[in-house]
């Protein structure tokens, strides 16, 4: 699908506190000129997948919204998921709202609920077969690609790894089930670093840490990064030292640290070939 939807565009669900209505949604997606992607003003792909024939497709774009009505209009930044319903089982799911977009509804307020910062959803629109879910952008570069920057400096590494490990541990009742670096936006600025969440389609109550660090590993691994011994002990002592791990493991800070580590990498190792089925990082 090389677009989102412009045309029978409606709105099944949207934020009535951010202030705009959905006739005003409506209007504002199908404004979108998408025959011309990264183009001045114009939608920019954000995840890119390379299909069989050649050609290139996205589910995830950044693009400029004019809301309002005429005489007050606005124009707002915007991140759009698209899901195509395109089988049997998505149509079912699309009438009893259990898409990705409504599960991701969900889980960012599940989330923001208990204390995360997530990427906030404005509204779900449906046309010609797909929904388009419209999310707050947020500032700042993913995890992965502060890992893959080789120009980062050293003690903004080991705040990334210590924020990564904290927010592990806020997890201790609620989590997102793919914690893969792509889906965490760090925070830009000074001091420690806040972590956004932006995929928050499975959201599970409980504590695991150790699917949560596999995540960690698994999709930098896939592209042939791997993380200093440093940062992953640094995320490693910011979990142990919150006194979160099962009683079994231990006696003692540093054998409950082996042992978390040992559980991360049978985590790994049953996950098989990591390499991911569309690059991570590639863009436009």
């Amino acid at each position: 699908m090389p677009a989102p939807p412009s045309d029978n565009l409606r709105v099944v669900k949207y934020a009535q506190g951010w202030g705009y209505s959905a006739a005003e949604w409506e209007r504002a997606l199908r404004a979108i000129d998408w025959s011309r992607p990264h183009a001045e003003g114009g939608p920019e792909r954000l995840k890119i997948r390379d299909l069989p024939d050649g050609s290139r497709d996205a589910t995830v774009w950044r693009a400029t919204l004019t809301l309002g009505p005429r005489a007050h209009e606005q124009r707002h930044g915007v991140v759009l998921k698209v899901d195509p319903l395109d089988s049997p089982k998505k149509k079912v799911q699309a009438l009893f709202r259990r898409t990705k977009a409504f599960r991701q509804w969900r889980g960012a307020h599940r989330l923001d609920h208990a204390g995360f910062r997530v990427s906030t959803p404005y509204a779900i629109l449906r046309g010609s077969g797909s929904e388009v879910l419209v999310m707050e952008p947020l500032p700042g570069r993913t995890a992965l690609e502060c890992m893959t920057d080789d120009r980062l400096p050293v003690r903004e590494q080991h705040e990334l790894a210590r924020a990564l490990g904290l927010l592990i541990v806020r997890a201790n009742r609620v989590y997102s089930a793919d914690f893969k670096p792509s889906n965490l936006v760090a925070f830009p600025g000074k001091g420690p670093r806040e972590i956004a969440i932006v995929d928050t389609v499975d959201v599970r109550a409980g504590y695991d840490p150790v699917r949560q660090l596999a995540d960690l590993m698994i999709e930098p691994a896939g592209i042939g990064i791997h993380p200093r011994v440093a940062l992953r002990a640094r995320v490693l002592t910011s979990i142990a030292d919150s006194g979160l791990l099962p009683a079994e493991w231990g006696p003692g800070r540093k054998h409950a640290i082996r042992d978390l580590s040992h559980a991360v990498r049978r985590r790994v190792r049953a996950h098989g070939d990591p390499t991911p089925k569309h690059d991570p990082l590639a863009r436009a």
